[in-house]
């Protein structure tokens, strides 16, 4: 029988949807037990997942069904989507800390007094402006961390508040960015307009965001950073020119440039700026090594930074794609379907709650609301609400726990860069799990459902939607 006629066929476990979630189950377990013991990291991780997919195929009633299944979750558009951002991310990440990037920001929170706490959120800051603009939370913290992670814990910053703002500042792009893959996949499965759904957003996320500030300030004031200056990070104002590039890869994807171009754009502006200010020479950007295997410069730091998330995310889709194909995801919509939704705040509830259920065993945020696009297309046609806010409660409630939660891309590519960066500079960092303190996952999550019950942001079809319609709008 051939791979596509394969396909076709429901993959059948043995225990049901129960037997479909153990690869999920087995994975998990192994995360929280390397964890507990303080020996997360990626590359172990990968045997959690290993070993849920291995013995999860003792379960398939059809092992070779379940063969393709990881397979096609592996080779998922998606993921390769994903690994191709990673990829050209990290090496604009070290060609901004070669090119001195990292003592430019040491500088700027030096000379301005913008140290410890008050640099946690020009982080933040700076990862909602870049996040926003590229339209992904990976893309963001791949090539900020390796810059503002040093730089803040040599300017006393505490390392959890710190890592925190980078993750947040992501989620905040992803839920909020025009270009944003969520953005693009909730508003076209709802026939929404994408200006609407960022305008009607806006509200949403601004709140949420405001508040998630405050939280980061706050355990920036409670943490634990060292004295600004106990690192051996000079400061130089020259650095900041690469603050250009940064400008270039922005104006590029705002344009309508595929984030690849604009990625490659800031990348070669930085390696000429860096040539410019003597920080960084060709031999710096690439180069014949002394040994066989050596490093050959920053362009392969960059993209070996990437190597591990890469595989960890390739294992968890081929244990979601287990779960999809088993009909684990469909069962779910079917029951969902079957909840009584009454009136509009329920229908909207139901919408809600579970979209942040379907992400939880998903490693991308987008599929699941591709899952769920149908059932809340038609609650929403059932009580007229506009398509845009719609769109909105499927996009808002997708980027809430998903960002908390140590097997997801996004929180996978946060915490390796964190991880190796610190590793590099001998610096502190803390664990995966303070990826369950997102606060901006949990504002978003709050401000989400006091806008269910509350009406706050609701619009029904046939109203104009301005920025002001979330300000205003309560009933």
């Amino acid at each position: 029988m051939s791979e596509e006629s394969y396909k076709n066929i429901r993959l059948e476990m043995y225990g049901g949807n129960l037997g479909a979630s153990v690869p999920l189950i087995i994975a998990v377990i192994g995360f929280v037990i390397f964890s507990v013991y303080e020996r997360g990291a990626i590359t172990a991780f990968w045997v959690s997942c290993w070993l849920g997919i291995g013995l999860g195929i003792f379960l398939a009633k059809n092992r070779r069904r379940y063969a393709e299944s990881v397979f096609e979750g592996i080779s998922r558009k998606e993921g390769a989507a994903i690994y191709v951002v990673w990829i050209f991310a990290g090496v604009l990440g070290q060609i901004w800390r070669g090119g001195g990037l990292v003592e430019g920001m040491v500088w700027f929170g030096s000379s301005s007094g913008a140290v410890g706490a008050w640099f946690v959120l020009i982080t933040y800051f700076a990862a909602i402006v870049l996040a926003t603009g590229l339209g992904t939370s990976v893309g963001t913290v791949v090539s900020l961390a390796p810059v503002m992670y040093p730089a803040g814990i040599a300017l006393g910053a505490d390392p959890v508040a710190l890592a925190l703002a980078l993750i947040a500042g992501g989620a905040f792009g992803d839920n909020l960015g025009p270009i944003s893959d969520t953005t693009i996949v909730s508003s076209v499965s709802q026939d929404a307009e994408i200006g609407d759904v960022v305008k009607s957003r806006f509200p949403l996320a601004a709140v949420a965001a405001t508040i998630a500030g405050i939280i980061l300030f706050g355990l920036a004031l409670a943490g634990t950073g060292q004295p600004s200056g106990s690192y051996e990070i000079k400061g130089n104002p020259l650095g900041l020119i690469h603050l250009v590039s940064l400008a270039i890869l922005l104006i590029a994807a705002l344009r309508g440039r595929h984030l690849i171009e604009s990625i490659v754009y800031a990348i070669f502006t930085s390696i000429i700026l860096g040539f410019i200010i003597g920080a960084l020479t060709p031999f710096d950007i690439v180069h014949i090594p002394d040994v066989r295997g050596g490093e050959t410069g920053l362009i392969q730091k960059g993209i070996s930074s990437t190597v591990a998330p890469i595989i960890f995310v390739m294992l968890v889709l081929g244990i979601t794609q287990v779960m999809i194909n088993a009909g684990l995801m469909d069962s779910f919509i079917a029951w969902a379907r079957r909840t009584i939704a009454k009136t509009v705040r329920q229908a909207e509830a139901s919408i809600a709650l579970f979209t942040v259920l379907i992400t939880i065993p998903l490693a991308a945020n987008a599929p699941g609301i591709i899952i769920m696009a149908d059932y809340a297309k038609k609650l929403g046609e059932q009580f007229k609400l506009h398509q845009a806010r719609v769109a909105n409660l499927l996009d808002c409630a997708a980027n809430t726990i998903f960002y908390t939660l140590p097997w997801h891309n996004a929180v996978i590519a946060w915490y390796t860069a964190v991880f190796t960066i610190a590793q590099e500079y001998g610096m502190p960092y803390p664990s995966i799990s303070i990826a369950l303190m997102n606060p901006y996952a949990w504002a978003l999550l709050a401000v989400l459902f006091f806008s269910i019950a509350t009406g706050w942001n609701r619009s029904y079809r046939g109203e104009k939607i301005t920025y002001l319609t979330g300000w205003t709008r309560v009933g």
